[in-house]
């Protein structure tokens, strides 16, 4: 991987303008232009209109401190909504930049989702993204890999002008839900990551809890929690107390690699504690590398678990 500004690695980044683009997006122009001279990096600025046939994956974001060296370095579209004014400085960009904005703290965790055909559940899933508490120090990357869904764009946008703690980042090919993780594992500005799948809800409190654990037990790389299950799409949280728990037997306690399996009658069978929503230490990639869908498909994330403990 080639890093920003590297000598014999001059490209374009092209700055989508919003139809209604005010003043305030003179501010996204001389940040971007900023960068551009900063890093050698050829800087276009061109209508939205013709978004939908460009060449190239998009990243949309509504909040300057969103944008950070690992998108610059990545993609090359880019598309500003709301517009608010650029007002803060990803942290991985503040000391390379002469412009005098606020440096943004880091995020605590990132939060993955692969959105693709979920029309039916995004809108429930956005607005439970929205009540999670510390929201301001969660970052959520939210990707659609090529997705038919006809309703999730605009829900997207709409969510993302209340709330701008989110990458929007549109695919043009699917690499399939795990190369999905992966990638936003790579482009991840937190110490801590989690799945949020788009049928699954989570309580207001969970990834703030998780992380508390996490730090307090700086031995330990994986927290989770029991899970309600329910069969009825797009049940709120709140609703949620008379469902059936998954893993509410086992007790609050460390685990390890031997927890994850059991041996039966036909052989060793997966018991996935972690499951579905987990908080994990983003250097886990960097040790042990990324999620294997093609060899383990929809095991890629239990195989991991094993491959790291």
């Amino acid at each position: 991987m080639q890093r920003l500004g590297q000598p014999g690695t001059r490209r374009s980044v092209r700055l989508l303008v919003p139809d209604d683009a005010g003043s305030s997006f003179d501010s996204w122009r001389n940040l971007f232009h900023e960068i551009g001279q900063r890093f050698g990096l050829e800087v276009q600025v061109g209508p939205e209109q013709g978004a939908a046939g460009c060449d190239g994956d998009i990243v949309t974001v509504s909040d300057s401190a969103m944008l950070s060296r690992a998108l610059l370095r990545n993609f090359t579209h880019f598309r500003v909504i709301g517009p608010e004014p650029a007002k803060r400085l990803h942290a991985s960009l503040a000391d390379e930049l002469s412009i005098p904005l606020e440096r943004a703290p880091r995020p605590r965790c990132s939060l993955i989702t692969s959105l693709f055909d979920g029309d039916r559940f995004v809108r429930g899933f956005l607005d439970n993204g929205a009540s999670l508490a510390q929201l301001a120090s969660i970052e959520h990357f939210i990707v659609r890999p090529a997705s038919p869904g006809r309703l999730e764009h605009g829900a997207i946008l709409e969510h993302m002008k209340r709330h701008p703690n989110v990458v929007y980042l549109q695919l043009r090919q699917d690499p399939g839900l795990y190369e999905v993780w992966n990638l936003c594992a790579r482009l991840s500005s937190a110490p801590y990551l989690s799945s949020a799948n788009v049928d699954d809800r989570r309580a207001p409190d969970h990834p703030g809890l998780l992380a508390d654990i996490l730090d307090a037990h700086p031995e330990v790389d994986v927290a989770s929690t029991a899970l309600r299950v329910t069969e009825q799409e797009n049940l709120p949280w709140e609703e949620s107390e008379d469902c059936p728990a998954w893993y509410a037997e086992e007790p609050s306690e460390r685990y390890d690699v031997n927890r994850l399996w059991r041996a039966t009658g036909q052989g060793i069978r997966a018991y996935n504690i972690p499951h579905c929503m987990p908080l994990w230490r983003g250097r886990l990639h960097v040790l042990h590398g990324g999620f294997d869908e093609g060899r383990f498909g929809p095991s890629a994330d239990w195989e991991f678990w094993l491959r790291v403990g």
